[in-house]
């Protein structure tokens, strides 16, 4: 599943899950929906799906009914007897956690996955602990502990390259160049800045729009540095990005890339 920025000026935090499956007939954002489909599904793995999607969905003032659900998808997992889905979800309550800025509960979910996976050479396993690793960069940014942040970003680039995993790495540079840029370190911030945009074009045609994202903010910390013909030439390419999502991709981008 495509995982999601939210930008605010120069502060993001990208938060990363591992969703349920798509579960076909399930209307979205409806626990009502989701909770009739459970009725009619037979495997566990098919109610560790659907049970993930509606703690995701339950609204945020009710968490007691979320954890509820949550402890029901834990439950699953163990009778499962498959570790890597035991660590999944407790990844995922970690994460459920730290979008209610419980960042020491998130943590402590999160410390759980990663000790259940570190020893596991796996691809599936190292992918989890990638995830894992960057939720706690994610974890220590919310505390405001941003040289710890930093340094867990960095730290997790040698696995992500390893795994060849493009849309992280895409995103923690992003994450790294934003921090830098609130450092006013701007020099390092456009290096990681335009790391990603190399590593978004080999997403596109779904990665327009980030791009277009990390032209503005590079021509914020152009604006910032005072190089004002800089920023000129970044918002001009923002612009173009931003034509192109109007009028649909152009196949002639893709041709070099496998469609996904």
């Amino acid at each position: 599943m495509k995982m999601h920025i939210t930008y605010q000026w120069l502060t993001l935090v990208v938060l990363v899950y591992f969703p349920a499956t798509h579960v076909v007939g399930a209307a979205p954002n409806s626990v009502d929906s989701l909770s009739r489909e459970l009725e009619q599904v037979k495997t566990d793995s098919a109610k560790i799906n659907l049970l993930t999607e509606m703690a995701r969905q339950v609204p945020h003032g009710d968490s007691a009914r979320a954890m509820a659900l949550w402890k029901k998808v834990l439950t699953l997992s163990r009778e499962s007897r498959d570790p890597l889905s035991e660590a999944k979800t407790y990844l995922n309550i970690g994460s459920w956690h730290y979008d209610h800025y419980r960042t020491e509960e998130a943590q402590r979910y999160n410390e759980i996955a990663q000790k259940m996976v570190k020893q596991d050479t796996s691809r599936s396993a190292r992918i989890l602990l990638a995830k894992s690793q960057i939720n706690t960069a994610n974890i220590f940014w919310q505390r405001n502990r941003i040289e710890e942040a930093l340094r867990g970003y960095l730290e997790v680039i040698p696995l992500l390259t390893h795994l060849a995993d493009t849309e992280s790495l895409a995103l923690v540079n992003t994450n790294i160049a934003i921090l830098f840029s609130n450092q006013k370190q701007y020099h390092k911030s456009n290096q990681y800045f335009l790391e990603s945009v190399q590593q978004y074009k080999r997403l596109l045609p779904d990665s327009h729009a980030e791009i277009a994202d990390v032209y503005v903010m590079l021509s914020m910390n152009a604006l910032n540095a005072d190089t004002r013909s800089k920023a000129k030439g970044m918002m001009d390419l923002d612009s173009a990005f931003n034509r192109l999502l109007a009028i649909g991709s152009d196949p002639a981008c893709c041709n070099n890339r496998p469609r996904r």
